[in-house]
This record gives C-alpha cells, structure tokens and sequence, in this order.
C-alpha cells in the first residue's frame, strides 16, 4: 500500500460531518489484496472506504449517546480514521497493531488553539473483530471512549476501572 488512506472528521454536538478525506480505494467489496502488518499477512481485510462507513456511523450513534455538556466538550475535537499506521507513525514509534491514539490539548485546556485529535485505525479494529461487524463496532466505540479518556484527562488505571480498555 502506498500512502495513507485517510478520513478527517470533526465532532459537533449531535453529528459527525466529514471534512476531508485522500485517496480512498475505488472498489468497494472485499478485498483478495494482502495487507502486511507487522510480520503477519491477513486478507479478507474490507476496503478503507467500506470500514470507514461503518465507522462513522457507529462514531455518531455513540456521540449522540452522551451527554449534552460531554457532546460540546467534544466540538473542538477531530478525528481522523486510517486503515493501518504508516511508516511515518511507525517511525514515531506507533505499534502496528495499535488501535487508537490521542494526540494535543485535553479539555481540560479550553483557550489552546491547537485542535485535539484523535486517530483510529480502521484495518486494526477489524482484525482484532475478527472480521465480525457487531464486534467491529464495539471495538470504534470502546477505542473512541477510551481515546475520548485521554482527551478528558483521565489514565489507562482510570480507564481500566471504566471497562474503556
């Protein structure tokens, strides 16, 4: 694969609205293609395009499960789907089989101009359902919360102690 098959979105209270995307793949059934992660090969992985839709759906339907001040603390945050971690995350020094990362400011710092982000990786939450859809959107909603977490402020103890592991 080359170059990093990308989706932004940014969180508003009640909905999740695409604000970007870069090449996402043309086919839209299962894929036969290998994908190379870490040193294991796995096939059958769904197109970027196709796992991004179940995504987003699943992301808006737990947004609109929070509370209200929760959903507009969420407003500055962005959130960004890929497939896999490029060499570029791999460089610094991601895992290829990690599932999510926070990334700026929390909350907990309301005047910063920097946009909070959160990152998850589409191709990784597949394989960890083991290809299952219902066990797929549990894993963007349990990875969404806990990288949510993060942004709150809270540890991986406190994160742990609310089943967001």
């Amino acid at each position: 694969m080359s170059g990093t098959l990308q989706v932004f979105l940014s969180v508003k209270p009640f909905h999740l609205r695409l604000i970007g995307s870069s090449h996402l793949p043309q086919k839209d059934s299962f894929s036969h293609r290998k994908i190379i992660l870490g040193k294991k090969t796995h096939s059958r992985v769904p197109p970027f395009r196709k796992l991004c839709r179940l995504a987003e759906q699943e992301l808006d339907n737990t947004c609109h499960q929070l509370p209200l001040p929760l959903q507009e603390a969420l407003a500055k945050l962005s959130i960004h789907l890929e497939y896999f971690p490029s060499v570029e995350w791999l460089k610094r020094g991601i895992t290829p089989d990690q599932l999510g990362l926070f990334e700026g400011v929390g909350a907990e710092d309301p005047m910063s101009y920097q946009i909070p982000r959160i990152t998850l990786w589409l191709g990784n939450l597949w394989l960890v359902a083991n290809g299952d859809i219902p066990a797929f959107l549990e894993e963007v909603r349990i990875t969404f919360l806990h990288e949510v977490g993060h942004y709150l402020g809270l540890d991986e103890n406190q994160l742990t102690d609310r089943d967001l592991y």
